[in-house]
């Protein structure tokens, strides 16, 4: 399933992985294997993460057992942005990293430099509504008339499904409120 949602006329484009049943457990496993808790091995903005582990900025490079997930990241995302902007691009994922969050964990509002679009791919949680929150750089006054005016999306949390958006949306994640760890991974590209 493919789907384009609009911040003003910033796309958010989604994907769902149809083959992530037969790799599920082989991406969790990766994940808790390295996962070292309320850590933030990339050392970027340690202070605007709370009670989750963040890898190095290479982890789809590093793990040789994700080869499937991170061929159809690309693959999929090259489909999509050609499609959106009716051109034919290839990307080239530039930095990757896995987190996992335990109950409380949070990742205060940023957005990402040096870099064209960036993505998320869910992988498990106990609870649905603990997506991502994105919001326009710019906010729209709640007056009569202007009931149209969508200035943030929230996702639900669908493992195997990926969220592409531009580089400099605003985001976050709220405090996670589940038992069970909270796994994705995230990534940045460029197009060609």
């Amino acid at each position: 399933m493919r789907q384009e949602i609009f911040l003003g006329k910033l796309p958010l484009l989604i994907s769902d992985w149809p083959d992530f049943k037969d790799h599920k457990q082989k991406i969790i496993n990766t994940c808790l294997e390295f996962e070292k808790i309320n850590t933030v091995e990339s050392q970027i903005a340690p202070r605007a993460k709370h009670n989750l582990w963040e890898s190095t900025f290479d982890f789809l490079e590093q793990q040789q057992s994700l080869i499937n997930l991170k061929l159809w990241i690309v693959e999929e995302s090259a489909s999509m942005i050609s499609d959106l902007n009716k051109r034919n691009y290839r990307t080239v994922i530039t930095e990757s990293w896995a987190h996992v969050t335990r109950f409380g964990g949070y990742h205060r509002p940023h957005y990402h430099n040096c870099s064209t679009w960036s993505g998320i791919f869910y992988i498990d949680s106990d609870i649905e509504e603990n997506g991502n929150n994105w919001y326009l750089p710019y906010f729209i006054e709640r007056k009569a008339g202007l009931d149209f005016a969508d200035d943030s999306f929230s996702s639900r949390f669908v493992p195997g499904r990926m969220i592409l958006f531009p580089s400099m949306l605003m985001h976050d994640a709220e405090p996670y409120q589940g038992n069970h760890a909270r796994i994705l991974i995230g990534f940045n590209l460029i197009c060609l």
